[in-house]
C-alpha cells in the first residue's frame, strides 16, 4: 500500500455523491483497447503531450494496480468502505515528463501518490470513477469489464502499459471518493 494511503489522510475537499450510480461513457474510444505499435504509441505520446499536465493532454504508462481500502469521503463514524484503485507506475520507455510534473506538484492530494496516481474504486469487477472536466463537467464513468480486468489482475510482476487521457480542467472544486484526475484510461 506504500505512500498512497497517506494522501486519503492529508486534506483534500471531497463531494459526497450518495447514491449516484456510475454511467457507462459516451464514446467509443472507451471501450476499445489501442492497437498500435509500441513506437507509434512513443511518437504520438511525444507529440501530444503538453508541457503543463493541468491544460490536458494524455500519457502513456507502465504499470500496475493495488487496491486500498478508503473511508466514504467526508464520513465521521460508521463510513462506509470502498476499494480505491492505486496505479503504480515503473519506469520505461514512454516520457512521462509532463506526468512527473502532475504528480510532484499533487503530493498530499487525495488522488496522487509519490509514484502513483488513483484510477478510481473496484465495484464488483468494474472500475467506477468520477472526473471533473470542462468538456465533460463533473460526470460518473465505469471502464469496460475487460479493461476493468486487465487492470485488477496486474501486479509488479505482470505490469500493464495504459493511456490515461486528462482533459482540460479550468475550475476546480471537491471530489468525491472515487476520484480519478484522468476522463479516460485505455489499454495499450
Amino acid at each position: 500500500m506504500k505512500q498512497f494511503q497517506k494522501f486519503f489522510i492529508v486534506g483534500s475537499m471531497v463531494l459526497v455523491l450518495a447514491g449516484c450510480k456510475p454511467a457507462q461513457i459516451d464514446t467509443r474510444e472507451q471501450q476499445n483497447v489501442i492497437d498500435t505499435s509500441r513506437d507509434e504509441v512513443v511518437q504520438q505520446e511525444k507529440m501530444a503531450a503538453m508541457d503543463s499536465f493541468y491544460d490536458g493532454g494524455y500519457v502513456n504508462v507502465r504499470g500496475y494496480s493495488e487496491e486500498i481500502e478508503v473511508d466514504q469521503a467526508w464520513c465521521e463514524e460508521d463510513c462506509e468502505k470502498f476499494q480505491y484503485v492505486a496505479f503504480y507506475i515503473l519506469p520505461s520507455e514512454y516520457d512521462n515528463t509532463a506526468l512527473q510534473k502532475f504528480i510532484d506538484s499533487n503530493g498530499g492530494n487525495s488522488y496522487v501518490g509519490d509514484e502513483s496516481i488513483g484510477l478510481g474504486c473496484n465495484e464488483d469487477g468494474v472500475i467506477v470513477y468520477e472526473n471533473d472536466s470542462d468538456e465533460f463537467g463533473y460526470k460518473n464513468f465505469e471502464l469496460s469489464e475487460d479493461v476493468s480486468k486487465a487492470i485488477l489482475d496486474s501486479h509488479e510482476q505482470n505490469p500493464i502499459d495504459l493511456q490515461l487521457v486528462k482533459k482540460p480542467l479550468s475550475g476546480g472544486r471537491g471530489a468525491g471518493t472515487c476520484y480519478s484526475h484522468f476522463t479516460e484510461m485505455k489499454l495499450i
